[in-house]
């Protein structure tokens, strides 16, 4: 303790002292807290401001107070980061610069939402609201918000058959990530050109969607675009399929048909699952792409086709033309322009827009409300996929139509991706051959995943591993990049 004494004087005499005394290490310890609060602030605004996520901070009354991290100036147009505060969220609504609500919501439901918001401007962002509490009374309202917008295509190609009830909701490019947007540069430049593509990627990646597109940005936009799977057809009328047949070419040829290649003519064809051709009809093939024409079964006329070719397979031509099972002058035919689509597992930026547009397309279809909670959206990010965006759109269809909330929860996504009935649902795979580091990550990451989904949280689920808490929070978060 440190003080300063004054004496107090009266007629020239002391008549008493004043003692002033502070608590010097009580206040070099005080100073010193709150320095420590500066840096820690600082700090807290310099990860606020390296993250993707925009923070904000609405007043009960719908007042906007504070804003960090990542500014949405692309969803806020026109207006910038210093006019948005101290506007009001609820005026800002009337003027139509976003719907829907999201702070409205979250009054009325009095917990933390999730839901899509959109711009004027059709910019969409995941939104997070959640109330702070302070004795029991409202204090403010957080929302965190991050950038879902996608880069949606226009679809030139005809509306699939009436009788399928839930639309092919891949037949658009939705996509975030860089892989994506180099592809899409790459296929507009192939798109001018007539040279024969061959696209490669793994089932369900989105080969025949990349096909539609450069026909649709093609000189040929405005003529046919037939696709046919050669590996759904049975050999016996692939030929048939692909060539036509005259009539009394074989007992069921009662008049004769066109092929699909004379069906295609001055447009695009594309042939799916190329690799399943047999080596006989393989000759066949060559034949058209080398001089243009194709025969009929049962004919002897050849007949002159304007067509380009597009083709695409699951499988290693190359492994294929080494064990003689692919043609090796029809691979170079294909091979002129390869494309190949990453998988959805490499491209996880892609795995919340599309999500959010399936959701989207689904609850039109089935008139439904469904939202998916952030919990449920990071499940989605941190799973592999092996089936890629085929088996996402799946996932997000029985979300919907199964799902008896409105609000899709971690633990529904949980149990729509793996198998809850059973005691250890799912199997630990890793994608092939890889660096055994790779696959060593790859198997732990599947059994954290698995251990969080079956204990909830990220304590319980450590137990179990035999792990810290914080090694679980750390590899997830990881993994959700």
């Amino acid at each position: 303790m440190t003080g300063h004494f004054s004496p107090v004087y009266h007629e020239g005499q002391i008549e008493g002292v004043v003692h002033v005394f502070y608590l010097q290490e009580h206040l070099e310890k005080a100073v010193s807290g709150l320095e420590f609060v500066r840096e820690l602030t600082e700090e807290l605004q310099t990860i606020y401001a390296a993250s993707n996520e925009q923070i904000m901070a609405i007043q009960p009354s719908g007042e906007i107070s504070n804003i960090a991290g990542a500014f949405l100036e692309n969803f806020w147009q026109p207006y910038s980061k210093g006019e948005l505060i101290g506007q009001n969220i609820y005026e800002l609504e009337a003027k139509g610069l976003f719907e829907p609500n999201i702070v409205d919501l979250c009054l009325k439901e009095k917990q933390r939402i999730s839901i899509t918001q959109s711009s004027r401007r059709n910019v969409k962002i995941l939104s997070t609201a959640a109330p702070v509490m302070k004795k029991g009374k409202l204090e403010k309202i957080i929302v965190l918000s991050r950038d879902v917008s996608t880069e949606e295509i226009s679809e030139r190609r005809q509306e699939e058959s009436d009788h399928s009830l839930v639309p092919d909701l891949t037949k658009k490019l939705v996509y975030r990530s860089q892989e994506m947007s180099e592809l899409v540069k790459k296929l507009k430049e192939v798109a001018e050109t007539e040279s024969t593509v061959l696209i490669t990627g793994e089932s369900g990646a989105g080969k025949e969607v990349v096909a539609s597109h450069i026909h649709s940005y093609s000189r040929r936009a405005e003529a046919p675009f037939v696709t046919i799977n050669c590996g759904a057809i049975p050999e016996n009328l692939l030929e048939s399929e692909l060539f036509g047949h005259e009539k009394g070419a074989f007992t069921s040829a009662v008049e004769k048909k066109k092929g699909l290649f004379e069906a295609a003519d001055g447009g695009t064809i594309f042939l799916d699952e190329i690799s399943e051709i047999p080596l006989h009809m393989q000759v066949k093939l060559l034949r058209v792409l080398q001089e243009r024409e194709v025969v009929r079964v049962g004919g002897l006329v050849p007949i002159k086709v304007d067509v380009r070719v597009l083709a695409a397979t699951n499988r290693s031509l190359r492994k294929m033309v080494a064990t003689q099972t692919f043609r090796e002058d029809l691979f170079y035919r294909l091979h002129v322009v390869p494309l190949q689509i990453p998988p959805l597992r490499r491209r996880k930026e892609d795995i919340a827009p599309l999500a959010l547009s399936f959701l989207e397309k689904l609850n039109e279809t089935y008139n439904k409300e469904k939202r998916l909670s952030r919990e449920g959206l990071q499940l989605l990010e941190s799973y592999q996929w092996p089936g890629n965006i085929r088996e996402l759109q799946n996932v997000m269809e029985r979300l919907v139509v199964i799902g008896k909330q409105e609000v899709i929860s971690g633990d529904d996504v949980f149990r729509a991706v793996w198998d809850s009935e059973s005691e250890e649902p799912g199997h630990l795979t890793v994608r092939g051959i890889m660096p055994l580091k790779e696959a060593v990550q790859e198997v732990e990451d599947q059994l954290i995943r698995l251990a969080l989904g079956k204990y909830k949280t990220a304590a319980k689920a450590s137990d179990a591993l035999g792990v810290s808490a914080s090694t679980v929070s750390r590899r997830m978060k990881k993994a959700s990049k």
